[in-house]
Protein backbone atom coordinates (compact mmCIF):
# COMPACT_ATOMS: atom_id res chain seq x y z
CA UNK A 1 0.00 0.00 0.00
CA UNK A 2 1.41 3.39 -1.04
CA UNK A 3 1.99 6.20 1.46
CA UNK A 4 -0.95 8.38 0.22
CA UNK A 5 -3.26 5.39 0.18
CA UNK A 6 -2.24 4.41 3.73
CA UNK A 7 -2.81 8.00 4.89
CA UNK A 8 -6.26 8.12 3.30
CA UNK A 9 -7.14 4.72 4.71
CA UNK A 10 -6.17 5.96 8.17
CA UNK A 11 -8.40 8.96 7.61
CA UNK A 12 -11.34 6.80 6.50
CA UNK A 13 -10.93 4.52 9.50
CA UNK A 14 -10.76 7.58 11.72
CA UNK A 15 -14.00 8.78 10.13
CA UNK A 16 -15.59 5.46 10.93
CA UNK A 17 -14.45 5.23 14.56
CA UNK A 18 -13.95 8.79 15.74
CA UNK A 19 -16.80 10.91 17.04
CA UNK A 20 -14.75 13.39 19.05
CA UNK A 21 -14.61 16.92 17.57
CA UNK A 22 -11.12 18.06 16.76
CA UNK A 23 -9.48 21.35 15.88
CA UNK A 24 -8.95 22.11 12.19
CA UNK A 25 -6.24 19.91 10.81
CA UNK A 26 -5.35 18.87 7.25
CA UNK A 27 -5.35 15.15 6.53
CA UNK A 28 -3.65 15.33 3.14
CA UNK A 29 -4.19 15.78 -0.60
CA UNK A 30 -5.65 12.86 -2.59
CA UNK A 31 -6.64 12.16 -6.20
CA UNK A 32 -9.53 10.39 -7.88
CA UNK A 33 -10.26 9.93 -11.56
CA UNK A 34 -13.82 10.24 -12.83
CA UNK A 35 -13.70 7.24 -15.12
CA UNK A 36 -14.60 6.66 -17.92
CA UNK A 37 -13.53 10.30 -18.36
CA UNK A 38 -10.00 11.64 -18.07
CA UNK A 39 -10.86 14.24 -15.41
CA UNK A 40 -8.82 13.92 -12.20
CA UNK A 41 -9.90 15.51 -8.92
CA UNK A 42 -7.15 16.61 -6.52
CA UNK A 43 -8.73 17.20 -3.12
CA UNK A 44 -7.32 18.28 0.23
CA UNK A 45 -9.13 16.58 3.10
CA UNK A 46 -9.35 18.51 6.36
CA UNK A 47 -11.13 18.02 9.66
CA UNK A 48 -12.94 20.98 11.19
CA UNK A 49 -14.93 20.48 14.41
CA UNK A 50 -15.84 16.91 13.51
CA UNK A 51 -16.72 17.76 9.87
CA UNK A 52 -14.46 16.49 7.10
CA UNK A 53 -14.19 18.97 4.23
CA UNK A 54 -12.82 18.67 0.71
CA UNK A 55 -11.26 21.46 -1.34
CA UNK A 56 -9.31 21.30 -4.55
CA UNK A 57 -9.62 21.20 -8.32
CA UNK A 58 -10.81 19.23 -11.33
CA UNK A 59 -7.90 19.31 -13.80
CA UNK A 60 -10.34 19.09 -16.74
CA UNK A 61 -7.97 16.64 -18.42
CA UNK A 62 -5.09 19.09 -18.45
CA UNK A 63 -7.12 21.95 -19.90
CA UNK A 64 -5.96 25.54 -19.89
CA UNK A 65 -8.23 26.25 -16.90
CA UNK A 66 -9.03 23.93 -14.00
CA UNK A 67 -12.35 23.93 -12.16
CA UNK A 68 -12.75 24.57 -8.45
CA UNK A 69 -14.09 21.71 -6.32
CA UNK A 70 -15.38 21.91 -2.74
CA UNK A 71 -17.44 19.54 -0.63
CA UNK A 72 -17.65 17.21 2.34
CA UNK A 73 -17.02 13.55 3.11
CA UNK A 74 -19.17 11.58 5.54
CA UNK A 75 -19.95 8.10 6.82
CA UNK A 76 -23.08 6.39 5.49
CA UNK A 77 -25.17 4.13 7.75
CA UNK A 78 -24.25 1.13 5.57
CA UNK A 79 -20.55 1.58 6.32
CA UNK A 80 -19.58 3.18 3.01
CA UNK A 81 -18.11 6.66 2.78
CA UNK A 82 -20.10 9.34 0.95
CA UNK A 83 -18.64 12.27 -0.96
CA UNK A 84 -20.50 15.42 -2.01
CA UNK A 85 -18.78 17.94 -4.29
CA UNK A 86 -19.63 21.05 -6.23
CA UNK A 87 -17.34 22.00 -9.10
CA UNK A 88 -17.54 25.31 -10.94
CA UNK A 89 -16.18 25.20 -14.48
CA UNK A 90 -14.90 28.25 -16.38
CA UNK A 91 -17.91 30.33 -17.36
CA UNK A 92 -19.56 29.83 -13.96
CA UNK A 93 -21.53 26.63 -14.57
CA UNK A 94 -21.88 24.61 -11.34
CA UNK A 95 -21.92 20.81 -11.39
CA UNK A 96 -22.91 18.75 -8.36
CA UNK A 97 -21.26 15.37 -7.88
CA UNK A 98 -22.04 12.55 -5.47
CA UNK A 99 -19.77 9.55 -4.93
CA UNK A 100 -19.68 6.49 -2.71
CA UNK A 101 -16.39 4.73 -1.85
CA UNK A 102 -15.55 1.65 0.16
CA UNK A 103 -12.88 1.36 2.83
CA UNK A 104 -11.39 -1.67 1.08
CA UNK A 105 -10.47 0.00 -2.22
CA UNK A 106 -11.00 3.71 -1.51
CA UNK A 107 -12.78 3.68 -4.89
CA UNK A 108 -16.43 3.44 -5.77
CA UNK A 109 -19.04 5.02 -8.05
CA UNK A 110 -20.00 8.59 -8.92
CA UNK A 111 -22.76 10.49 -10.68
CA UNK A 112 -23.30 14.22 -11.37
CA UNK A 113 -26.02 16.74 -12.10
CA UNK A 114 -25.16 16.77 -15.81
CA UNK A 115 -26.28 13.15 -16.10
CA UNK A 116 -22.78 11.62 -16.17
CA UNK A 117 -21.70 8.65 -14.04
CA UNK A 118 -18.94 6.10 -13.74
CA UNK A 119 -16.24 4.70 -11.47
CA UNK A 120 -14.64 6.91 -8.81
CA UNK A 121 -11.08 5.57 -8.96
CA UNK A 122 -8.47 6.34 -6.29
CA UNK A 123 -5.40 7.18 -8.36
CA UNK A 124 -2.23 8.61 -6.78
CA UNK A 125 -0.75 8.63 -10.29
CA UNK A 126 -1.81 10.35 -13.51
CA UNK A 127 -5.02 9.89 -15.48
CA UNK A 128 -5.41 6.66 -17.40
CA UNK A 129 -7.06 8.54 -20.29
CA UNK A 130 -10.51 8.97 -21.73
CA UNK A 131 -12.50 11.91 -23.05
CA UNK A 132 -13.26 15.03 -20.93
CA UNK A 133 -16.37 14.87 -18.80
CA UNK A 134 -19.19 16.59 -20.75
CA UNK A 135 -20.94 19.49 -19.07
CA UNK A 136 -24.60 20.15 -19.90
CA UNK A 137 -25.69 23.75 -20.45
CA UNK A 138 -26.31 25.21 -16.99
CA UNK A 139 -25.02 21.99 -15.43
CA UNK A 140 -28.48 20.42 -15.77
CA UNK A 141 -28.87 16.94 -17.23
CA UNK A 142 -30.99 16.73 -20.41
CA UNK A 143 -34.59 15.88 -19.59
CA UNK A 144 -34.13 16.40 -15.84
CA UNK A 145 -36.47 19.40 -15.70
CA UNK A 146 -40.09 18.57 -16.48
CA UNK A 147 -43.44 20.18 -15.74
CA UNK A 148 -43.22 18.67 -12.23
CA UNK A 149 -40.29 20.99 -11.44
CA UNK A 150 -41.88 24.13 -12.91
CA UNK A 151 -44.51 26.17 -11.11
CA UNK A 152 -47.30 27.60 -13.31
CA UNK A 153 -46.08 30.83 -14.88
CA UNK A 154 -42.48 30.27 -13.75
CA UNK A 155 -41.13 30.49 -17.30
CA UNK A 156 -42.17 33.61 -19.18
CA UNK A 157 -41.23 34.96 -22.62
CA UNK A 158 -38.19 36.78 -21.19
CA UNK A 159 -36.75 33.45 -19.98
CA UNK A 160 -36.83 31.83 -23.43
CA UNK A 161 -34.11 32.67 -25.93
CA UNK A 162 -35.22 33.47 -29.51
CA UNK A 163 -35.74 30.27 -31.54
CA UNK A 164 -34.92 28.15 -28.46
CA UNK A 165 -38.17 26.19 -28.81
CA UNK A 166 -38.89 24.43 -32.11
CA UNK A 167 -41.36 21.81 -33.27
CA UNK A 168 -38.94 19.14 -32.11
CA UNK A 169 -39.55 20.18 -28.47
CA UNK A 170 -43.36 19.95 -28.67
CA UNK A 171 -45.24 16.68 -28.37
CA UNK A 172 -47.64 16.10 -31.26
CA UNK A 173 -51.15 17.20 -30.37
CA UNK A 174 -50.12 18.98 -27.16
CA UNK A 175 -50.95 22.47 -28.49
CA UNK A 176 -54.25 23.72 -29.88
CA UNK A 177 -55.33 27.12 -31.09
CA UNK A 178 -56.48 27.93 -27.55
CA UNK A 179 -52.87 27.66 -26.34
CA UNK A 180 -51.49 30.15 -28.85
CA UNK A 181 -52.70 33.72 -28.51
CA UNK A 182 -52.61 34.99 -32.09
CA UNK A 183 -52.22 31.82 -34.12
CA UNK A 184 -54.34 30.89 -37.10
CA UNK A 185 -57.51 29.19 -35.97
CA UNK A 186 -60.65 27.94 -37.67
CA UNK A 187 -64.28 27.22 -36.81
CA UNK A 188 -66.94 25.55 -38.93
CA UNK A 189 -70.64 24.73 -38.83
CA UNK A 190 -72.99 22.82 -41.15
CA UNK A 191 -76.76 22.42 -41.31
CA UNK A 192 -79.14 19.94 -42.83
CA UNK A 193 -81.45 21.00 -45.65
CA UNK A 194 -83.26 24.24 -44.76
CA UNK A 195 -86.47 25.46 -46.44
CA UNK A 196 -86.53 29.17 -47.26
CA UNK A 197 -90.05 30.51 -47.70
CA UNK A 198 -90.77 33.21 -50.23
CA UNK A 199 -89.77 36.69 -49.12
CA UNK A 200 -88.75 35.51 -45.64
CA UNK A 201 -85.22 36.11 -44.34
CA UNK A 202 -84.01 32.75 -43.08
CA UNK A 203 -80.83 31.91 -41.14
CA UNK A 204 -79.60 28.71 -42.78
CA UNK A 205 -76.21 28.32 -40.98
CA UNK A 206 -74.62 29.90 -37.94
CA UNK A 207 -71.18 29.65 -36.35
CA UNK A 208 -70.66 29.52 -32.58
CA UNK A 209 -69.57 32.89 -31.14
CA UNK A 210 -66.05 33.50 -32.48
CA UNK A 211 -63.74 34.84 -29.75
CA UNK A 212 -60.86 36.79 -31.26
CA UNK A 213 -57.55 36.24 -29.37
CA UNK A 214 -56.09 39.40 -30.92
CA UNK A 215 -56.95 42.15 -33.35
CA UNK A 216 -57.20 40.81 -36.87
CA UNK A 217 -59.57 39.59 -39.56
CA UNK A 218 -61.97 36.68 -39.81
CA UNK A 219 -62.41 35.24 -43.29
CA UNK A 220 -65.77 33.51 -43.71
CA UNK A 221 -66.53 31.05 -46.48
CA UNK A 222 -70.03 29.75 -47.24
CA UNK A 223 -71.13 26.82 -49.37
CA UNK A 224 -74.23 24.79 -50.17
CA UNK A 225 -76.75 24.31 -53.00
CA UNK A 226 -80.10 25.85 -53.94
CA UNK A 227 -82.87 23.45 -54.90
CA UNK A 228 -85.32 25.14 -57.29
CA UNK A 229 -88.45 23.01 -57.62
CA UNK A 230 -91.11 25.21 -59.18
CA UNK A 231 -92.10 25.83 -62.77
CA UNK A 232 -91.63 29.60 -62.47
CA UNK A 233 -88.31 31.50 -62.64
CA UNK A 234 -86.87 32.03 -59.16
CA UNK A 235 -84.23 34.26 -57.61
CA UNK A 236 -82.31 33.42 -54.42
CA UNK A 237 -79.52 35.29 -52.68
CA UNK A 238 -77.73 35.06 -49.35
CA UNK A 239 -75.48 37.18 -47.16
CA UNK A 240 -72.60 36.23 -44.89
CA UNK A 241 -73.39 38.59 -42.05
CA UNK A 242 -73.33 39.28 -38.34
CA UNK A 243 -76.98 40.25 -38.54
CA UNK A 244 -80.19 38.31 -39.22
CA UNK A 245 -81.33 39.72 -42.57
CA UNK A 246 -80.04 39.58 -46.12
CA UNK A 247 -78.32 42.80 -47.14
CA UNK A 248 -75.58 44.00 -49.47
CA UNK A 249 -72.94 42.89 -50.14
CA UNK A 250 -74.68 39.74 -51.31
CA UNK A 251 -72.28 36.83 -50.90
CA UNK A 252 -74.36 34.33 -52.88
CA UNK A 253 -76.72 34.95 -55.77
CA UNK A 254 -78.46 32.46 -58.08
CA UNK A 255 -81.35 32.60 -60.51
CA UNK A 256 -83.37 29.83 -62.07
CA UNK A 257 -84.56 31.32 -65.34
CA UNK A 258 -86.02 28.24 -67.04
CA UNK A 259 -89.07 26.72 -65.47
CA UNK A 260 -89.14 22.99 -64.91
CA UNK A 261 -91.42 20.56 -63.21
CA UNK A 262 -88.44 18.79 -61.64
CA UNK A 263 -85.99 20.05 -59.02
CA UNK A 264 -82.86 21.75 -60.26
CA UNK A 265 -79.77 22.15 -58.08
CA UNK A 266 -77.46 25.13 -58.23
CA UNK A 267 -74.36 24.88 -56.02
CA UNK A 268 -73.07 28.07 -54.48
CA UNK A 269 -70.03 29.39 -52.61
CA UNK A 270 -69.12 32.78 -51.23
CA UNK A 271 -66.53 34.53 -49.10
CA UNK A 272 -66.37 37.65 -46.94
CA UNK A 273 -63.83 39.20 -44.54
CA UNK A 274 -64.56 40.95 -41.24
CA UNK A 275 -62.32 43.03 -38.98
CA UNK A 276 -62.39 41.99 -35.31
CA UNK A 277 -60.97 43.57 -32.15
CA UNK A 278 -58.89 41.70 -29.57
CA UNK A 279 -61.14 39.94 -27.09
CA UNK A 280 -64.31 40.49 -29.16
CA UNK A 281 -66.97 37.82 -29.58
CA UNK A 282 -68.83 37.75 -32.90
CA UNK A 283 -71.52 35.46 -34.28
CA UNK A 284 -71.44 34.93 -38.05
CA UNK A 285 -74.48 33.73 -40.00
CA UNK A 286 -75.52 32.75 -43.50
CA UNK A 287 -78.94 34.33 -44.16
CA UNK A 288 -80.90 33.63 -47.34
CA UNK A 289 -83.90 35.18 -49.14
CA UNK A 290 -85.79 33.91 -52.20
CA UNK A 291 -88.58 35.02 -54.50
CA UNK A 292 -90.37 31.70 -54.06
CA UNK A 293 -90.13 28.75 -51.72
CA UNK A 294 -86.80 26.93 -52.20
CA UNK A 295 -84.59 24.55 -50.26
CA UNK A 296 -80.96 25.18 -49.30
CA UNK A 297 -79.05 21.89 -49.20
CA UNK A 298 -76.37 21.35 -46.57
CA UNK A 299 -75.39 24.99 -46.05
CA UNK A 300 -72.09 25.45 -44.21
CA UNK A 301 -69.82 28.17 -42.87
CA UNK A 302 -66.08 28.09 -42.18
CA UNK A 303 -64.22 30.88 -40.35
CA UNK A 304 -60.46 31.46 -40.43
CA UNK A 305 -58.83 33.98 -38.07
CA UNK A 306 -55.71 35.87 -39.15
CA UNK A 307 -53.98 38.18 -36.65
CA UNK A 308 -53.02 41.69 -37.73
CA UNK A 309 -54.68 44.44 -39.68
Amino acid sequence: MSGPQATLLAFVLGLVWSSVPAAAQPIGAFRWQLQPYCNVLTLVVAQQNGVYTLAGTDDRCGGQQSASAVGVVFLNPNGTVGVGLTTVVPGGTPIHLEATITTASLSGTWRDSSGNSGTFVFTPGSSTGGSPRPVASGGVAPGSITAMQLAPGAVGPSAVAPNAITGGHIVDGSLTGADIGNALRAESAESATVVVQAAVHRIVAVLPPFNAPAAGRVIIQASGAFSFGGAQPALAFCSITTGTTVSAPYSVLAQEAVGSATSRFVPFAGMRSFSVAAGSSTTFRLVCLASTDISVWQPGLTALFVAGS
